[in-house]
């Protein structure tokens, strides 16, 4: 019988390196991350969905000093915000003569009718089909005339 452990030579130990440490700004990173994920933080940063300008349906409240208080309440409604949010609608607020020379072509030609009759919401459909109407005095009318017109 051979004996083995007298034939080869015992194994020396080879120094082991030391792993790096992470460093602190990755850590903070991975975690600021991982609470971003966690709470779904990220879809208020991420649309669901983009509708292009060219298909959605826009809505422009032209504003003036001769408002009434519920159709001030109506042009600057969240709810208002809320439901043309939710449908797609693409909703924008003008003062009377505001400049709209860098503004896209859609909001300048809305601009143009609404400030003639304003105060005024200027309605464009889908189809691209152009129509104004008095700022209603409530925001449940405001949302049922979009709702109706868009």
């Amino acid at each position: 019988m051979i004996d083995i452990s007298k034939s080869s030579p015992a194994p020396t130990p080879s120094p082991q390196k030391p792993l790096p440490k992470p460093s602190l700004n990755l850590l903070l990173a991975l975690a600021l991350a991982w609470v971003v994920y966690d709470t779904s933080y990220w879809t208020k940063l991420v649309p669901a969905v983009v509708v292009p300008a060219e298909v959605s349906a826009q809505v422009l409240f032209v504003t003036s000093e001769s408002m009434s208080p519920g159709q001030g309440q109506a042009s600057i409604s969240m709810k208002v915000d809320e439901f043309c949010e939710k449908n797609g609608i693409e909703r924008r607020r003008l003062e009377v003569g505001q400049d709209t020379s860098g503004a896209e072509t859609w909001l300048q030609e809305m601009a143009e009718i609404g400030y003639g009759q304003a105060p005024s919401i200027v309605f464009r459909s889908k189809a691209g089909r152009l129509d104004c109407i008095p700022i209603p005095d409530s925001i449940d009318a405001t949302i049922s005339e979009i709702r109706s017109r868009t």
